[in-house]
């Protein structure tokens, strides 16, 4: 939160565009730390389950074809 950013300010941009800055260990001078947008958006994440559906099959194929390869099936 702000309190995680205490000497920090905003400045506009040449562009418009609202900069949230500050001083960070070992920089010199202010460093840009954040861009200030009305909204974003956001990409769904890809949930473990559905990765698993899509390759747990070949992964099982895989596994049957090595274990006959290995016992001379």
């Amino acid at each position: 939160g702000p309190r995680d950013y205490p000497d920090s300010f905003v400045v506009k941009t040449k562009a418009g565009n609202l900069l949230v800055m500050g001083r960070q260990t070992g920089a010199k001078g202010a460093v840009p730390l954040f861009v200030l947008k009305r909204q974003v958006v956001v990409p769904a994440r890809v949930h473990p389950e559905d990765v698993e559906e899509v390759f747990r099959p070949r992964i099982l194929k895989d596994i049957r074809t090595e274990f006959e390869r290995l016992i001379g099936g």
